[in-house]
């Protein structure tokens, strides 16, 4: 407890002779009606319990620059109404903040001390938790006075319930927050899943078949197909990582700049390029993302594809299945980075599957495989169904079989040639 002296005025404006005390425009208006007039309660009792008059409750603003008055009791109008005071230049609340109470028992120390009311005694106490300082308590007292150490005591106490009550409110007000964005996300988690195709596209002598499961709310998987003209489909799958927001506002922009490239680019590889440098062009260089590509000739069975990153392809050719595609270069990592372009031909009976690496992990996790034989033997006990059949099948293994704690997005597109 700090009990103010002319000597130690003296070396506290020593210390502080280069602090501005000049005023601050009033801005800030009071937290909720429930919770100022609870705090206005607490501050009447406690003011009361230790004969004095007026009292006022100030809290740290966010920046830590300005003092904002929440509540307060026997204040005029006119002092309610100067709400904000700068933290520079108010040397009692310093002080108090440093872990002291301040008393000021006669009324030509007021204005040396920046008290906020003009007055014959005062005394200023800190607001906190064990973790935070929130601010300072003030009580006024008309006339000069002496306060004891239990009454000072006794307005620590006071300000430690004006700490909980603040603090209550404050977690309150966050839970609230996180409701209000959980429901954001749910809802824009809902928009994301309705711009996924929903139907396959109907081609004769060919079955079509695809899933995106995100890990959250959101996420940055996503598959498409889309007719280029006669009698070429494309087909793609991708991933931005991580399953968060950012990561589906990425994978939401693949997509659509791979739906906007596919009519006007004849060549998968430069289609990935094009996409690339779009993602390159449009952020700050810290996004990327994975992509599986192809236009397939439904008259042909002649799939011609790039890919970049850990998006992959297995083909279930003469009996077994092959790899298409190897691990490539994301998107968005560099400028001009060239794609190459491989080719697939399907016969009769023949299928591709093109799936994210969130698939291995899933798989992997159901089946305690490791990642590079699980997918083969998962998808070889299913080759002869249709793609329709074999994704439904896939994705009944990963609903019975959740893998705690796993996070990962993941999409699977199938691609089958019935005759």
């Amino acid at each position: 407890m700090v009990k103010a002296t002319s000597s130690y005025l003296r070396c506290v404006f020593t210390e502080l002779n280069d602090l501005d005390t000049g005023q601050a425009e009033p801005t800030a208006e009071c937290l909720d009606t429930d919770l100022c007039r609870r705090l206005r309660t607490v501050l009447q009792s406690g003011a009361e319990a230790v004969d004095c008059q007026a009292a006022s409750l100030y809290v740290l603003d966010d920046a830590t620059t300005q003092l904002e008055l929440q509540a307060s009791w026997g204040l005029s109008d006119a002092q309610q109404n100067n709400r904000l005071r700068p933290l520079r230049g108010a040397i009692g609340d310093l002080e108090a903040m440093a872990g002291s109470a301040v008393v000021l028992e006669e009324d030509s120390l007021m204005e040396a001390w920046a008290v906020p009311k003009a007055c014959g005694a005062a005394v200023c106490v800190p607001v906190a938790t064990d973790a935070t300082i929130l601010g300072t308590l003030w009580v006024y007292a008309r006339e000069p006075r002496t306060f004891s150490d239990r009454e000072t005591n006794l307005l620590e106490i006071i300000a430690g319930r004006l700490a909980a009550d603040l603090e209550c409110h404050s977690q309150t007000l966050q839970q609230t927050e996180e409701s209000r964005l959980g429901q954001q996300a749910v809802q824009a988690g809902q928009v994301q899943a309705s711009l996924l195709p929903s139907t396959a596209p109907q081609v004769s002598g060919w079955s079509i078949a695809g899933h995106t499961e995100h890990a959250g709310k959101l996420g940055g998987s996503f598959h498409d197909w889309l007719h280029v003209d006669e009698p070429r489909l494309a087909v793609a799958a991708g991933n931005a990582a991580p399953c968060s927001i950012t990561g589906a506002l990425v994978g939401t922009a693949l997509r659509t700049s791979i739906r906007t490239c596919a009519p006007l680019l004849a060549q998968p590889g430069k289609v990935l390029t094009h996409v690339g440098e779009t993602l390159w062009s449009g952020s700050a260089g810290d996004l990327s993302g994975d992509a599986f590509y192809g236009q397939l000739n439904t008259q042909s069975g002649e799939l011609v594809y790039a890919t970049a990153g850990e998006v992959a392809a297995l083909a279930f050719q003469q009996g077994r299945w092959n790899e298409l595609s190897t691990q490539g270069e994301p998107l968005a990592m560099r400028l001009d980075h060239p794609y190459p372009e491989s080719v697939a031909q399907l016969e009769p009976g023949e299928m591709v599957c093109i799936f994210t690496a969130g698939l291995r992990a899933w798989l992997q996790a159901a089946t305690s495989e490791p990642p590079s034989d699980a997918l083969p033997d998962v998808l070889g006990t299913h080759a002869t169904r249709s793609a329709t059949e074999l994704v439904h099948r896939v994705v009944e293994l990963l609903s019975a079989s959740r893998a705690s704690g796993l996070q990962a997005d993941w999409t699977l597109v199938a691609v089958r040639r019935e005759y």
